[in-house]
């Protein structure tokens, strides 16, 4: 049995308090092959801690190469209804493959940081409109 949610789990408790150092937003790309290296959690916690990353504009790309279509399917039903959580299945992991899903998260990283900056210009907007009137 595939247990790559138990090597993401440690790989998240071990980067988790680094990331709060780091500048907004904070991508974290993870290439996995589902190996599990001793780890205890269960695929709901791993859900619980991404729903909740405790991170501002956290962003995680789960790259997997060699796993299968029923670990990807679970993991996808991990990420389920999580924007800011993104499962990759790569075919290799030859450096065309990994380039490309570096290019990707880029991309998908500056979209989303262009999305929650006009979020936040509205926002700011309708509070001063507001207090205008008041």
């Amino acid at each position: 049995r595939e247990k790559w949610h138990k090597s993401l789990a440690i790989l998240w408790q071990r980067v988790l308090p680094l990331a709060k150092c780091f500048v907004k937003p904070f991508v974290m790309l993870v290439l996995t092959d589902g190996e599990d290296t001793c780890s205890n959690v269960t695929p709901q916690q791993l859900r619980e801690m991404l729903i909740k990353p405790g991170i501002p504009d956290f962003h995680l790309n789960l790259a997997t190469v060699g796993v299968s279509k029923e670990a990807v399917a679970a993991l996808r039903e991990i990420a389920k209804g999580l924007k800011h959580v993104q499962i990759t299945p790569l075919k290799d992991a030859g450096a065309s493959a990994i380039q490309e899903i570096f290019r990707k998260q880029f991309v998908k990283t500056i979209q989303d940081v262009k999305q929650v900056q006009m979020q936040r210009t509205v926002v700011q907007r309708t509070v001063q409109a507001e207090s205008r009137r008041v």
